[in-house]
């Protein structure tokens, strides 16, 4: 399954929220996520299974989920902002 980064939220989750909200419906986040299924008659090597997930997601604002979430939460926490002087 591949979907947005945890990190970054998408367009589709902000259009998804906004609909949300004006229905009053208490939504923080949805997103848009992709699985695939396929029947092969051998199976892929480990180095064709690479290429073939490379082709299937942008590695720039999408990430491989390898279990079902049930969250959005990663844990991240944003650092305090610091001027630095030049």
């Amino acid at each position: 399954e591949f979907g947005p980064r945890m990190t970054f939220t998408s367009a589709f989750s902000s259009n998804a929220v906004s609909i949300c909200k004006g229905c009053d419906l208490p939504i923080a986040r949805l997103e848009l996520s992709k699985r695939y299924r396929f029947a092969l008659s051998a199976a892929l090597s480990p180095a064709a299974v690479k290429v073939l997930k490379a082709l299937l997601h942008d590695r720039m604002t999408e990430e491989e989920y390898l279990e079902a979430l049930t969250t959005f939460d990663n844990g991240a926490k944003a650092e305090p902002v610091r001027t630095v002087p030049i």
